[in-house]
């Protein structure tokens, strides 16, 4: 079994430039790299960070790689905390970036052309016995604390969910990500990719309703960055690993070689 913990500069380096396979990203962003923008977080949660970035440990850098090995030479570059994809898609990248709103109200303008539904459901969101409320984790300067357990809890909602997602909104085509702490569900349906912004709020607030511990700024698209599939979770270390949706409640990443980096 192996534990959660940071992983150092030196291992996110001999993942970047070793273990991240660029097969998965690019078959998962296959229809729509050219449209697809990319950010990093360096180092806020852990505090590592590579010394010419100290000054920018908070700062999260959204750039448009020419391709997929231009991507990989920018991470190791970084050697990020975090790695996440923009859900966004553009007609023009340039514009977008140069744009007085700042990715803000994209939804009614002319370059932008959808974005992902995603749902995510991470442990630190669900009330547990071990580790308390976010309230309480917010209150002891822990706001990512989570336990097995509420691993668990997370990944039970995930896998009622899908299945709620599927059989009462119908939507056919879900994919399963664990995130490295807990599970993202895309709706990849083509008829939603346009869906607007008061209709996405209007389908998170039913399913925020009916109990389910969801980020709400994600899906209705507020906050548009999510991790990029096969990168590494640096405050876990754990690979951020798409999965089947029949593996969702016997999952364990704390023995599932799939999600283990090498270094472990």
């Amino acid at each position: 079994m192996k534990p959660f913990r940071f992983a150092s500069l030196v291992e996110r380096q001999f993942f970047y430039e070793h273990d991240f396979n660029l097969t998965g990203p690019q078959e998962w962003l296959i229809h729509r790299f050219k449209k697809t923008a990319f950010a990093v977080q360096l180092g806020e949660d852990t505090k590592i960070v590579k010394p010419e970035y100290a000054d920018r440990i908070s700062e999260i850098i959204i750039f448009k790689p020419k391709s997929m090995n231009d991507l990989k030479q920018r991470l190791q570059k970084y050697l990020p905390e975090d790695v996440y994809y923009d859900r966004n898609l553009y007609a023009d990248f340039p514009k977008c970036e140069a744009c007085r709103r700042a990715f803000k109200n994209c939804f009614r303008c002319r370059y932008w052309l959808g974005q992902e539904i995603v749902f995510d459901i991470d442990p630190e969101n669900i009330p547990c016995p071990n580790c308390g409320t976010l309230e309480d984790r917010m209150r002891k300067g822990q706001r990512l604390l989570f336990c097995n357990y509420c691993m668990k809890l997370s990944f039970e909602e995930g896998d009622k969910l899908y299945h709620e997602l599927r059989e009462k909104y119908l939507f056919k085509n879900i994919k399963v990500v664990y995130s490295g702490r807990g599970l993202h569900l895309y709706i990849l349906d083509k008829e939603t990719l346009k869906m607007k912004k008061i209709e996405r709020e209007k389908l998170a607030w039913e399913i925020k309703n009916e109990g389910y511990h969801i980020d709400y700024w994600v899906t209705t698209g507020s906050s548009r960055l999510i991790r990029l599939p096969w990168s590494l979770h640096g405050y876990v270390s754990r690979i951020v690993l798409p999965i089947s949706p029949e593996e969702i409640l016997n999952f364990d990443p704390t023995t599932d070689q799939r999600c283990m980096p090498s270094f472990l």
